[in-house]
């Protein structure tokens, strides 16, 4: 097993649940999967959800892509 690269710096502007998960590679359904963990904080904004820039940098600050023999996959070091 071997540890890869950080994801991308944050935007600074608020994301999008779909622009978070483009972002990190993952599927849509994945984010909403932290979000209601409580891993991710999102607030409403005009009837959806929205992530701020600056926890958009918290997550992509923890968000580490790791090879394995089953091939590479994003693990979350939060904090």
């Amino acid at each position: 097993m071997s540890i890869a690269r950080k994801v991308a710096p944050a935007p600074e502007r608020p994301m999008s649940i779909g622009g978070l998960a483009e972002r990190l590679g993952v599927p849509r359904q994945r984010v909403y999967n932290l979000i209601k963990r409580g891993q991710i904080r999102a607030v409403p904004v005009s009837g959806a959800l929205v992530i701020q820039p600056e926890e958009v940098a918290r997550v992509l600050d923890a968000a580490v892509r790791v090879d394995t023999r089953m091939g590479n996959r994003l693990v979350f070091d939060f904090v």
